[in-house]
């Protein structure tokens, strides 16, 4: 996909010799990086404040808060054994849930 996305900003006409970034900034789109990451944290907001409860409950683990750092709505990290398990949603956004500071981990909305 990543492929295609290069591809077409450069078919817009003007964009061919630019950088990919600097094709994305002015199509006004973020690269699908990004686009993941932003997914990621929507649905961690979601289901952290209650918005999935269909989910199972085994799903993700509070973190007992013991640290003056981060939010109190940290997530367990669970270990994993296999290098591909890292690229799981499970795994890829309670770490970047957890490293949110408190001001946007606590956000309302």
């Amino acid at each position: 996909m990543i492929r295609v996305q290069r591809r077409v900003t450069k078919i817009i006409r003007g964009m061919g010799g630019l950088e990919y970034n600097d094709r994305l900034q002015n199509v006004g789109i973020f690269s699908l990086e990004k686009r993941r990451l932003r997914g990621d944290l929507i649905i961690m907001y979601k289901y952290v404040n209650g918005q999935y409860k269909d989910l199972s409950k085994d799903l993700f683990i509070p973190r007992p808060v013991t640290r003056t750092r981060g939010h109190p709505l940290r997530l367990e990290e669970r270990r994993f054994y296999h290098q591909h398990r890292q690229r799981f949603f499970t795994v890829r956004a309670v770490r970047l849930w957890n490293s949110l500071p408190q001001e946007v981990g606590m956000a309302d909305s």
